[in-house]
């Protein structure tokens, strides 16, 4: 019971005098894309997941999802794909033989940049289906990639045009500092990180999201949702975009300087604020003398 008691004052304590300490370490909600559980099918759409992180026994700890809805017609392709039945199964043999093993393992498949999930439905009955990634990879692995690495790389050139548009976008940006190594061996001298994190928001209400938990200066989570009742299930998180800790390169690639870019500010930011600035001296110094600093007159 102390222990408990102890453990709960510490959290207090490291969230009153570490910002985002408990905001960082705990993953937004989210389920995997389903067919059958998706709201509605008669909009054309697309939906992105990229999971690259343990955040509950029951879940993938390492997927990829596309969404495409297109003429009431649903595709899904996916990388790195456990069936969570089978994954089930898996785990019951395990406590039937006693055997140790750790939730993260029983999901065995990881991403490897080749596709291993096909489904194809018309509204939301299967009509094809495919779980081989060798079939899936020769005749779909091209087209994923394209249409996913366009997708997200529209989706994260909006969100630096709402950066350039900080105003009207309500840009927010918090930047705190990490917790240093605490522990015997930790080094004498440690470079303080900071964690960055970012929201937008578009006219039409889609809210941009990305963050730098780990201070690295790369963005590893980039979130765009649209609330408009889109979903997959209850809790199902952000219904355009849902990239949590990202260990990809290419995607990378694509999000990689987002929350650096909110926070000192964009390539395009930069030019047009040096040119906003006047450099003509003369033309400084003119204007302070004759309209900014008056002489102070004195009567004798």
């Amino acid at each position: 019971m102390r222990r408990s008691v102890k453990y709960i004052v510490l959290l207090f304590v490291l969230a009153l005098f570490i910002p985002g300490f408990l905001s960082s370490s705990q993953a937004p909600p989210f389920e995997p894309i389903t067919i059958k559980k998706v709201s509605r099918f008669r909009e054309n759409r697309i939906a992105f997941q990229h999971v690259d992180a343990f955040t509950d026994p029951l879940m993938d700890n390492s997927f990829e999802l596309l969404l495409i809805i297109r003429d009431r017609e649903m595709q899904l392709i996916g990388d790195g794909y456990d069936n969570p039945e089978t994954v089930a199964e898996r785990r019951l043999i395990y406590d039937m033989q006693r055997r140790l093993y750790e939730d993260e393992a029983m999901w065995v498949n990881k991403m490897n940049g080749k596709p291993d999930l096909l489904i194809v439905s018309d509204r939301r009955v299967p009509v094809m289906s495919s779980y081989k990634e060798e079939f899936v990879n020769e005749k779909f692995g091209s087209y994923y990639t394209s249409i996913r690495d366009k997708f997200v790389q529209r989706h994260a050139d909006i969100f630096k045009q709402l950066m350039r548009h900080r105003k009207s976008s309500e840009l927010w940006v918090e930047r705190n500092p990490l917790p240093l190594e605490f522990h015997l061996d930790a080094p004498a001298k440690q470079e303080v990180k900071y964690s960055v994190i970012a929201k937008a928001k578009t006219t039409d209400g889609r809210i941009y999201t990305c963050e730098d938990a780990d201070g690295d200066g790369i963005t590893e989570t980039f979130m765009v949702n649209l609330p408009d009742g889109f979903n997959w299930g209850y809790k199902s998180g952000t219904n355009i975009i849902f990239i949590l800790n990202n260990r990809s390169d290419a995607l990378k690639a694509i999000i990689g300087d987002l929350g650096n870019e909110a926070f000192y500010g964009t390539d395009e930011e930069m030019k047009e604020l040096e040119e906003s600035i006047p450099k003509e001296e003369e033309d400084i110094l003119d204007w302070m003398e004759a309209d900014l600093i008056h002489y102070e007159k004195f009567y004798e």
